[in-house]
């Protein structure tokens, strides 16, 4: 082959590689981009008891967390949320707390997302067609206003609940079978034999809102919707969602999602393209010379791939979150074949690829052990990866 034709190539499996890369980034970069829910504390009263003497009810006063339907017309992330940890709360308690303060989930507990429905209507005013008009588009026939909730894969097990009906169950949660769980008390439900088994798929929620004038009640979250989710992940691992949660309107929440899917799978066959592309010129040409190349387009296909199955159901999280930090390392090794052997006296290709090898090893290790090292293995990654990162850099533009 003529070496006009290899540079021709190697620039075609350059484009290649980015277009690889801009599809792993672009569908976390849409998310992030999209504005985050306001959210606001709403205190409601809820009755615990009855005052027979009296012949009044007694009512206790809750706060919770909440965000309103009507800033949820557009496609928006949703980060605020009621937390309880290391128990399950029970479905049907309208006494949600809301003790999240931005602390480190613990490895079981419950989560809780409160829409509250639209404000300042009401059967009573006579107006209530004109109110809901601007709402039109999102209400069915069913006389309730629908939106979706997106729930990104969730470590590393769950059980989740839209009022107080079971929609989804991911994994095994330690104790409690998912059918047996969801139609009865959680206390009768327990059952020693069962074990906590990993598994994470992102899902999607239908949200309804009762926008009827024969049910309509005035309690905000009585009104609204609530989505429940007890979760648990094996003590010491890592805890929480792989991405962010969304809501908004139906066909915009999944057309953003499945754009990301989409970019994935496209990164996916791209980075084998590209691979096969180098493994066929270095076996024709006969040469390591593109190696580096090679590892490179290895980089980003276990990174996309890995990706790509974490957004998809599996029963091995952890595993998928070692290779593509792993990837990083990967990458750093291909461009640390391109460093000239020495620089002096100093090895430089030599302690580039010792750091990269170190970079993969901890970024493999970090999700795979408990929380008690992943602060160490953390910032030994960190320091592997920027020592790696700094020689390549430094010798390359020498």
């Amino acid at each position: 082959m003529k070496k006009k034709n290899i540079f021709s190539l190697l620039g075609f499996c350059a484009v290649l590689l980015v277009f690889s890369l801009l599809a792993v980034f672009l569908p976390a970069a849409e998310v992030r981009g999209v504005d985050t829910a306001p959210s606001q504390d709403t205190t409601y009263d809820i009755q615990v008891d009855y005052d027979r003497e009296n012949q009044v009810p007694i009512m206790k006063t809750y706060t919770a967390t909440t965000v309103k339907v009507t800033d949820l017309l557009r496609v928006r992330r949703l980060s605020a949320y009621n937390y309880e940890p290391d128990e399950y709360a029970e479905i049907e308690s309208n006494a949600i707390s809301n003790e999240h303060n931005g602390e480190p989930l613990a490895s079981r507990g419950t989560i809780r997302y409160v829409i509250t429905n639209i404000e300042g209507i009401s059967p009573a005013n006579g107006a209530w067609n004109e109110a809901l008009a601007p709402y039109a588009e999102y209400i069915g026939d069913d006389e309730r206003l629908h939106l979706t909730l997106y729930l990104p894969p969730m470590l590393s097990a769950c059980h989740v609940f839209v009022r107080v009906q079971h929609a989804a169950s991911m994994g095994t949660l330690t104790g409690y079978d998912s059918v047996r769980y969801a139609t009865t008390d959680k206390d009768l439900a327990y059952d020693a034999s069962v074990r906590h088994a990993d598994g994470t798929e992102g899902v999607y929620l239908d949200i309804p809102l009762i926008v009827s004038q024969r049910f309509w009640n005035e309690n905000p979250i009585q009104n609204g919707c609530v989505v429940t989710i007890h979760y648990e992940a094996e003590e010491g691992r890592r805890v929480g969602f792989v991405g962010t949660p969304i809501i908004g309107p139906d066909k915009e929440v999944r057309a953003m999602v499945e754009r990301g899917n989409t970019f994935r799978l496209v990164a996916v066959f791209l980075a084998v393209l590209t691979f096969f592309i180098f493994v066929f010129v270095c076996v024709l040409k006969r040469a390591g010379a593109f190696v580096p190349e090679l590892v490179f387009a290895v980089a980003v296909m276990i990174g996309v791939y890995a990706s790509l199955s974490l957004s998809r159901a599996t029963e091995l999280p952890y595993l998928w979150l070692a290779v593509r930090g792993a990837a990083v390392g990967v990458f750093l090794l291909g461009a640390s074949l391109t460093l000239p052997r020495r620089a002096g006296n100093f090895p430089v290709r030599r302690i580039a690829l010792l750091f990269s090898l170190l970079t993969i090893g901890f970024a493999f290790s970090v999700p795979l052990v408990n929380t008690a090292g992943t602060e160490m293995l953390t910032l030994a990654y960190r320091i592997a990866g920027s020592v790696a990162a700094g020689l390549v850099l430094v010798f390359t533009a020498r």
